[in-house]
């Protein structure tokens, strides 16, 4: 990729950019947060069930030492072996649930849920190498060197004071049984991992920063991307229609409110509400502020009765306006007559004065 193209990326990721690279596979992801996750996790499992893994060892090292002398058959010799082969599993199979548990949660607290098969889709243009990819400066292969060093640089160094730091200890260790034996070790191990894991998460979350870094700068778009992109969502029929539909939601919506300021709600009286509302201040004519059939109907008659507004049924004039009259439009002069005959009716029923209407 030319360093002039790289220079152009500088918009960020849409949605729909950042939605294909997740189906492929492609997230911000750090293999050191999965290695100090797993690490430390097997140590803490190794501490719970170390004791239980103990006394299962000692008794299968007793259970096989038992055996040495004995006269194999070819059938007691299969079973044996059959029984001590269960046996280790049964020994590893906790500290191996913990492994595995941990090696999806450390991916999970990154990617989130995410299965996708795409990565292990063989790439034959992988197997002839760019020159540039041959590079060993660039910063990807500067990351990845600087951390292995790193690393190296905390394990050596703890290792080595840790264990310099208990030489006293290990005279001790002279006619201790097997048991004591594993426990001191156990303990030397978790001693040795806890602090190198303490050490370890700085450094894992540097790595995790950098990669998050990098997949952004990566995902960048140029301008003309970014504009054909809008342009491909504009003409696709399924976005056009995600797009009417949420507008219809915003209107409906809208008009709802409306219902709640009008003057009156003519009815069919089943299957049409029509929602007028009119003020001589503002207005030169009488305007219909909502209007709907069915269910919209129903739930515009509803709307009223719980704002104390009128709903008067007249069928003829109730298709009228819902056929010629769109929500907001204003009534049209061979309308007035019969609607200012509804409003008069509604104004007596209410005790309040006609206002005056234009003719």
């Amino acid at each position: 990729m030319p360093d002039q193209y790289k220079e152009d990326k500088t918009e960020k990721a849409t949605g729909k950019r950042r939605s294909q690279a997740r189906d492929k596979g492609n997230v911000a992801q750090s293999q050191e947060v999965v290695l100090v996750i797993m690490i430390f996790g097997s140590v803490l499992g190794l501490y719970c069930f170390g004791p239980y893994m103990r006394d299962r060892m000692v008794f299968e090292f007793y259970h096989i030492f038992d055996k040495m002398n004995y006269a194999f058959t070819s059938e007691s010799l299969r079973l044996f072996i059959t029984d001590v082969v269960v046996d280790i599993v049964k020994i590893l199979l906790p500290i191996l649930s913990v492994i595995l548990f941990l090696a999806f949660f450390s991916n999970w607290i990154q990617v989130g849920n995410l299965f996708t098969l795409e990565p292990l889709r063989p790439k034959f243009d992988k197997i002839k190498p760019k020159f540039s990819e041959l590079n060993m400066f660039k910063l990807d292969k500067l990351v990845k060197l600087a951390t292995s060093v790193g690393k190296l640089m905390i394990i050596i160094p703890v290792a080595y004071f840790s264990v310099a730091g208990d030489l006293e200890a290990y005279v001790t260790l002279i006619g201790k049984t097997v048991p004591e034996l594993f426990n001191f070790i156990c303990m030397m191990i978790f001693k040795i991992v806890t602090r190198m894991c303490l050490i370890l998460i700085a450094l894992a979350v540097l790595d995790y920063a950098y990669k998050r870094w990098k997949y952004e700068e990566d995902l960048k778009m140029t301008k003309q991307e970014v504009k054909d992109e809008r342009k491909n969502m504009d003409q696709d029929p399924q976005v056009k229609g995600k797009i009417k539909s949420y507008g219809r939601e915003i209107m409906r919506k809208l008009m709802f409110q409306e219902v709640q300021k009008a003057d009156v709600v003519i009815t069919n009286p089943t299957h049409i509400a029509v929602a007028i509302k009119y003020d001589p201040e503002s207005m030169d004519a009488p305007r219909v502020v909502a209007k709907g059939a069915r269910l919209i109907a129903e739930k515009i008659k509803s709307i009223a009765r719980e704002n104390n507004v009128p709903v008067v049924e007249n069928k003829p004039l109730a298709r009228i306006l819902y056929k010629t009259v769109d929500v907001g439009g204003f009534i049209p002069p061979e309308l007035y007559r019969a609607v200012a005959q509804v409003l008069a009716y509604v104004y007596k029923m209410n005790k309040k004065s006609m206002p005056g209407m234009v003719a």
